[in-house]
């Protein structure tokens, strides 16, 4: 309602009172340009073109459509030779400092090119932006500088938290994949044939090589920034195959080692089951000697018999105590092997210490 009776007294000329209540309504609505324009205006029409002008250009900040507003405006024919003076600074000044934006624009294409890959979800939107901001870099209007101004200034901050985001992507990643190879080390450090490895370590390194390329580069450098990104999925893909190969040496590394803990236990028990039936067949002899009548004791006593008893014994000894041995190994398989890389892992870090 304050609006229409300060323009309504701007019509009937009473500017003194429409000013002053343009000002009233701004207090209300500090957002509101209308306002603040027609007070502009009607300062224009009292002869205050120069403090108009002071309104006026704080106005083209806030929107720059008030410039081409003011350029059409016929209500402004006072103050106009004025006015044209003071915009035609603004004006050169947009234009000069459009052609640093264009410049600049050509130069974020550029950037874009070198960072990102054409597969990369960022490429294409950055893209589809710049291509917007050289489109109104060709036309030839105040608002359409401000807007490629304003616009590029967004685009900086946008390209900014991305490449921040990127970077902070690639060091998540590059640590998550640096404790895979740790651990694809540890397990590969127990296979038995280092000569059977060769294919595996030149993968390895390869991995190796680029994580510390990319934690000793900077990464906000466009060059680096690519590489890094490149590099990242390679060293996955490799650290996959790592993986894959890793199954087979698993395979044979546990086969190995059961078998020796196999081995192990059936020499152990074969030479306790030796050892009995040596000191045993004799004592039964001994003892049982007063014993007639007795089948198989008389087969253990005939010298003929005795060697051919042994033999059978002997071989079903080494039956038992391989399955003996079997079982044995394949209960403690895991407990074993589990202390044996413990002790193994604390020796390597006491010597690590101890450099």
């Amino acid at each position: 309602m304050a609006m229409l009776q300060a323009r309504l007294m701007e019509v009937e000329g009473n500017l003194k009172d429409a000013v002053n209540t343009y000002k009233r309504v701004n207090t209300v609505a500090p957002t509101w340009v209308q306002p603040v324009y027609r007070q502009a205006v009607c300062m224009v029409k009292m002869g205050f073109t120069g403090q108009a002008m002071d309104i006026l250009f704080d106005l083209i900040s806030r929107d720059p459509n008030i410039f081409n507003r003011i350029l059409l405006d016929p209500e402004l024919e006072r103050g106009r030779v004025q006015l044209m003076g003071a915009l035609w600074e603004k004006w050169n000044q947009a234009e000069t400092t459009a052609e640093d934006i264009r410049e600049e624009v050509n130069s974020l294409t550029e950037d874009i090119a070198k960072r990102f890959d054409e597969g990369h979800p960022y490429f294409e939107t950055a893209n589809e932006e710049l291509d917007r901001l050289k489109n109104l870099s060709l036309t030839s209007n105040y608002v359409a500088y401000q807007q490629m101004l304003k616009g590029t200034e967004r685009f900086q901050t946008a390209l900014s938290a991305e490449v921040k985001r990127e970077v902070k992507r690639i060091n998540a990643n590059i640590e998550y994949l640096s404790d895979r190879l740790r651990e694809i080390q540890r397990e590969a450090a127990w296979f038995p044939f280092p000569r059977l490895l060769l294919e595996f370590n030149r993968e390895f390194n390869f991995c190796v090589d680029k994580i510390n390329w990319i934690r000793t580069q900077h990464l906000n450098d466009a060059d680096n920034f690519r590489k890094s990104l490149k590099f990242v999925d390679e060293i996955e893909e490799h650290i996959h195959s790592l993986q894959g190969r890793l199954v087979t040496l698993r395979i044979v590394r546990d086969s190995t080692l059961f078998t020796l803990m196999l081995g192990r236990n059936f020499i152990w028990l074969e030479l306790v089951g030796l050892g009995l039936l040596l000191v045993g067949l004799p004592a039964l002899i001994y003892f049982t000697k007063d014993i007639q009548g007795n089948y198989i004791l008389d087969m253990i006593k005939d010298a003929n018999q005795r060697w051919e008893i042994s033999k059978g014994l002997v071989i079903i000894l080494s039956i038992l105590c391989l399955a003996v041995a079997s079982v044995k190994s394949a209960l403690s398989f895991d407990r074993r092997k589990r202390e044996l890389f413990e002790q193994i892992d604390d020796e390597i870090r006491k010597a690590s210490r101890r450099r």
